[in-house]
């Protein structure tokens, strides 16, 4: 199974910078964060460097946690980086597969 979703949470703490070294088809990490305090299904994103670029989508975390939870492991690469003009906040498009 595959689906394409895009990251949230691109322009806090400084993220958009770590955006700006991001490439196409980088692979990306997916971490459940269960003890966020915001959101208990919540999936970090992180890039091959580490660091915290956004989370998954409270709607789609939803499901995507308890799968992760019952043992299905997901692969992400990045599809897209979006708002490349100047002024703009860019964006992470990812494709998801399991």
């Amino acid at each position: 199974m595959e689906f394409y979703t895009k990251v949230a949470g691109v322009t806090f703490d400084n993220r958009q910078r770590l955006i700006r070294r991001m490439s196409v088809g980088e692979r990306v990490s997916l971490v459940r964060d269960p003890y966020n305090p915001y959101d208990s299904n919540a999936i970090k994103v992180i890039n091959s460097n580490g660091d915290q670029i956004g989370f998954i989508a409270k709607e789609l975390a939803s499901s995507m946690a308890y799968q992760m939870d019952s043992g299905t492991i997901f692969s992400a690469t990045v599809s897209n980086i979006t708002g490349l003009n100047p002024g703009e906040n860019m964006g992470v498009n990812l494709h998801i597969t399991y």
